[in-house]
């Protein structure tokens, strides 16, 4: 059963067309890398599926009410600035927001504490937000959108300013959690996490889906070519498909 569907997805912005005609449908399990050019149209494609900016055709979560919506999708976007300085906890628990119906119970409690755990941040817990590291300052704000424990995750480059180790862990992460039935978005420039990790990718060039496919399918030469003017090495692995980036053409 599809869990998203988007149909002829137009968006126009300040007379100009950032995308157009984009369709896909996304069902419950995948780990789906959104990948692509910078300017390519990413970010406001996401956006726009979640109804956050206005556009022409269909998305699915987008018709949800908007009091519905924080249940079905959890959005993580670029932006990373803590305003204020409360405790990891604290923070992380606003993202059970949508569930509550006044007080925080058990459940939301228990959903923090998994959230913690995901990214390894319950020794944390406590301590000021604002005064974390970069880095975790982002793992705290992934797990905020984890919290969430929506069927449908959104982020737009969650793994940009992490270090190598944590930028495959939370890869990892996600990846985990498609397996358990939540389907996941991110938007990445690293081809290799996104090799590595996604079940499948979309690549949008010049606000249009040019590819949609398994990794191994969709980041030939030609492509990685045409689309982002490099050529690489790739290979099949007993830890999976893997590429590298080699030189820019």
């Amino acid at each position: 059963m599809s869990l998203l569907h988007v149909k002829d997805l137009e968006v126009a912005l300040r007379g100009r067309q950032v995308l157009e005609h984009v369709s896909f449908d996304v069902a419950r399990g995948e780990m789906i890398g959104l990948i692509g050019p910078n300017g390519a149209g990413k970010t406001t494609l996401m956006r726009a599926i979640l109804g956050l900016i206005p556009f022409q055709g269909v998305s699915s979560v987008a018709q949800i009410a908007p009091a519905s919506r924080g249940k079905y999708a959890a959005w993580m976007p670029q932006a990373r600035e803590i305003a204020w300085p409360v405790n990891v906890r604290a923070l992380i628990a606003l993202g059970r927001i949508p569930h509550m119906g006044g007080r925080a119970t058990a459940l939301d409690d228990a959903a923090v504490d998994r959230a913690l755990a995901h990214m390894g941040l319950t020794k944390f817990a406590d301590r000021t937000a604002t005064r974390l590291s970069g880095g975790e300052q982002a793992r705290v704000l992934i797990a905020r959108a984890l919290a969430q424990e929506a069927p449908l995750l959104m982020a737009d480059e969650p793994v940009a300013g992490l270090d190598p180790r944590h930028q495959i862990s939370t890869m990892t992460c996600f990846a985990g959690l498609a397996r358990e039935g939540v389907s996941v978005i991110v938007s990445l420039h690293d081809l290799g996490l996104a090799a590595r990790h996604c079940t499948r990718l979309l690549v949008v060039h010049e606000g249009k889906l040019v590819a949609d496919g398994a990794p191994q399918a969709v980041l030939t030469p030609d492509l990685l070519r045409d689309v982002f003017g490099i050529t690489s090495f790739s290979a099949q692995t007993q830890h999976g498909f893997v590429l590298q980036p080699l030189e820019a053409l």
